[in-house]
């Protein structure tokens, strides 16, 4: 005797076929539990079926969670069972490939409609049935992500909270904007040249707007005392770096990029980036 779930034994007890007597009937609901693989019976002797070859027919039983009810059946709960094979299996078979999936699963949604009558094979033969199907596969669930090791949890911790800060420090050099002034004071930028630069003075020559990034560039290297071949050159003199470093806050709040300011400065982008992000070292302070 082969293995028969008893739960499944015990609740298949009542469960009613569905029924395809007339072009356009259809079933559909969720598939409540395993399909089965099973053979063939005779409808009217129940007696197992064979291929002329001696080898068994076989069908599929699916049940189905349906909204179905008989009016005249108070213990009626819905349940079909549908018998694939032939046609049908055909049509159930195309509507799961075209769902992505690799069969019907417990939780799916199964639709299959008698959608017409085919050709006789031969006269006196019925003409076989013609259905159309539909699945949908079942939400997946998540898969769950392991955890790592306390120690592990703690170290990348500490890279995304400081990743964070590192971004949040960019984010806001990066957005900041020169509040609507005029252009520079002239006799704050000739502090700067003297390397006596700070926040008050940053803040002050960033507030120059109204003609082309360039020429404030050079306005702001002439009011130093200095020309843009100076801040070109490869020299390193302490002034000459800190007016550099001014001229490229300016530009970076005025929304140049690094090669932008790169090009003016005739600096590479990495070059920049250590400009913007350099402290400078003086000992005269801003009144």
């Amino acid at each position: 005797m082969p293995d028969i779930n008893p739960d499944e034994w015990l609740l298949s007890t009542g469960i009613r076929s569905a029924s395809f007597q007339n072009v356009g009937e259809f079933v559909v609901g969720l598939i409540a539990r395993q399909p089965e693989v099973q053979q063939q019976r005779d409808f009217e002797t129940g007696e197992l079926k064979f291929w002329s070859d001696g080898n068994p027919m076989m069908q599929l039983r699916v049940v189905l969670t349906t909204d179905q009810r008989d009016p005249e059946d108070p213990e009626d709960s819905g349940e079909r069972a549908v018998y694939i094979r032939g046609n049908m299996q055909r049509a159930v078979a195309q509507a799961v490939r075209a769902a992505g999936a690799k069969g019907l699963a417990v939780g799916g949604k199964l639709l299959i409609k008698y959608s017409g009558d085919g050709k006789a094979a031969r006269r006196g033969l019925n003409a076989p049935k013609l259905y159309e199907a539909k699945y949908r596969p079942p939400a997946s669930e998540p898969t769950p992500v392991p955890e790592p090791p306390a120690g592990q949890r703690a170290a990348r911790r500490h890279q995304l909270r400081a990743g964070h800060v590192r971004r949040s420090a960019r984010g806001q050099r990066a957005g900041r904007r020169p509040p609507p002034c005029g252009p520079p004071p002239r006799a704050a930028v000739g502090v700067a040249a003297n390397g006596g630069a700070c926040a008050d003075l940053a803040a002050a020559v960033a507030a120059a707007r109204g003609v082309h990034v360039a020429a404030e560039a050079e306005e702001i290297v002439a009011a130093a005392g200095m020309t843009m071949a100076d801040l070109r050159a490869p020299s390193r003199k302490r002034e000459i770096v800190e007016v550099r470093r001014i001229v490229a806050i300016y530009l970076r709040q005025r929304g140049c990029s690094l090669p932008e300011i790169g090009r003016v400065l005739s600096r590479d982008h990495s070059t920049v980036l250590h400009l913007l992000w350099t402290t400078p070292r003086t000992e005269t302070r801003c009144a």
